[in-house]
């Protein structure tokens, strides 16, 4: 093992996904990772029976900052921003899993 990838493994997270790996860096070293929210875990675990967040948004039950709209998709600004420019793009039709 090299002396960089010593190095990189004393300052990095290993995370392991199926026969697939990565590093994150942990602070100090980078910006600290947000969370994610609560309806976001919502909606990475809803069944496809369930309704999400994503759904009462393209329904427009719940108000949103809109920035584009037409017969497939709705774009608009996202409530937790990582970036000066940072919106979401969502199909108004849920895509089966």
């Amino acid at each position: 093992m090299s002396a960089v990838v010593r190095s990189l493994l004393k300052l990095a997270t290993v995370h392991r996904y199926s026969s697939y790996a990565y590093f994150s860096l942990s602070t100090p070293y980078c910006a600290a990772k947000k969370s994610i929210s609560d309806e976001a875990i919502k909606a990475q675990t809803a069944k496809p029976i369930e309704d999400t967040i994503f759904g009462k948004i393209a329904r427009k039950e719940i108000k949103i900052d809109l920035l584009h709209e037409d017969d497939q998709c709705v774009a608009f600004h996202d409530i937790s921003k990582q970036a000066p420019t940072h919106f979401l793009v969502i199909p108004k039709e849920p895509i089966p899993q």
